[in-house]
């Protein structure tokens, strides 16, 4: 099979034909299988250029957004290909798609045409200007800022497009009912400092990958938000709240027969001693994310393992290995340049530090 490269090669020498949007076509059937499954019975899609198939929601990510919201009105201030539009649509009467690029609010109009879907009305419009001339009121408004904008991916509310906390205002007069999505780089208690109303936030992984992190606000709302980390693929869920995490105790010790690390949205949650507390078991080191007893823990929310060897640092214990390092002084690729040590999928090297903050390398083989 030709790779896009020997295409966009071939179709270069070939000016009658839109070059641009058959590499969008197939780009967009290579991403299909894995990030949108439900398209495959859509051969009319159309499907966007490579920054917005990229910043759209998957399939599974936006089926679970369209589960937390509903009613009569929903607004989607940032449609982009459409995705979380389509979804939200089942479970309101009418949604109204909001996207300022015509090409795209052109294209997604089409889109929402292949799948059948009446329901949807396309407003080729600027967010801010949409807000500005809005009087009526929506049961939900969704909106997922435009993090691409500047040269860097942006990890603050301030740097994404449109600015959440300037816009705030505005959106609690058109409804009570905002869900925000972030980049999974945005830290979660600033983010709670810096929005208002927040009732839950969403760390969405799948299969131990986190791709979302969702603030759910409602107006009125006081008390302390619920953070839940949830892993689509491998069904998992877990809800703490910060302040328990932060005045809990646990106990740490040196690892023993069974090594555990939680689910990468467990990780991003900071649900370290909550999960601690919850499975009864002993975390390595308080900045060592690692846990582990003598015992085998069926329902941990994470990778289990059973540990070969517990050492020192030395370069002839360890030839072959899946590197991580967890409060570490090097990266898993330094310690693998360092120590010349190959890649073996099925044993794993924790190098990490002990409470003692000696540092520590753990071999251990997945169960």
């Amino acid at each position: 099979m030709s790779s896009i490269h020997d295409v966009a090669l071939k179709l270069s020498k070939r000016k009658d034909l839109p070059m641009e949007y058959i590499l969008q076509q197939i780009n967009g059937r290579k991403k299909q299988p894995y990030k949108f499954p439900f398209l495959k019975n859509y051969p009319d899609f159309i499907y966007p250029s490579s920054r917005a198939l990229s910043q759209a929601s998957s399939e599974s990510t936006a089926c679970f957004k369209a589960n937390l919201v509903q009613g009569n009105r929903m607004l989607d201030l940032t449609g982009g290909m459409g995705i979380d539009s389509y979804f939200f649509a089942q479970h309101f009467s009418t949604v109204d798609y909001i996207e300022k690029n015509e090409v795209l609010c052109h294209q997604a109009k089409k889109n929402f045409e292949a799948l059948n879907i009446d329901n949807i009305r396309c407003l080729n419009e600027d967010a801010f200007q949409f807000l500005e001339n809005e009087t009526t009121g929506y049961d939900a408004i969704y909106i997922d800022p435009d993090r691409r904008e500047l040269k860097s991916k942006g990890v603050q509310i301030e740097d994404c497009s449109p600015n959440m906390i300037e816009i705030l205002p505005k959106l609690w007069t058109v409804s009570r009912n905002i869900l925000v999505k972030f980049s999974p780089l945005l830290d979660i208690s600033e983010g709670i400092k810096k929005l208002s109303d927040v009732e839950h936030v969403y760390i969405i992984a799948d299969k131990n990958e986190v791709k979302e992190v969702l603030f759910q606000m409602t107006r009125g709302h006081a008390s302390e938000p619920l953070i839940h980390a949830i892993d689509i693929g491998q069904k998992m869920k877990y809800t703490f709240q910060a302040s328990s995490e932060k005045r809990m105790n646990i106990d740490y010790c040196d690892p023993q027969e069974y090594l555990y690390e939680g689910n990468a949205a467990l990780m991003k949650a900071g649900a370290f001693k909550s999960l601690s507390n919850s499975f009864n078991i002993c975390k390595i080191a308080p900045q060592t994310h690692l846990y582990t007893a003598d015992k085998l823990i069926e329902g941990f929310p994470g990778r289990k393992l059973i540990i070969d060897t517990v050492s020192k640092p030395k370069k002839q214990d360890v030839s072959a290995a899946s590197i991580v390092c967890r409060n570490y002084p090097l990266s898993a690729d330094q310690l693998r340049a360092k120590f010349k040590i190959r890649e073996d999928s099925k044993r794993f090297l924790y190098a990490c530090k002990l409470k003692d903050s000696s540092l520590c390398w753990i071999t251990a083989t997945m169960l």
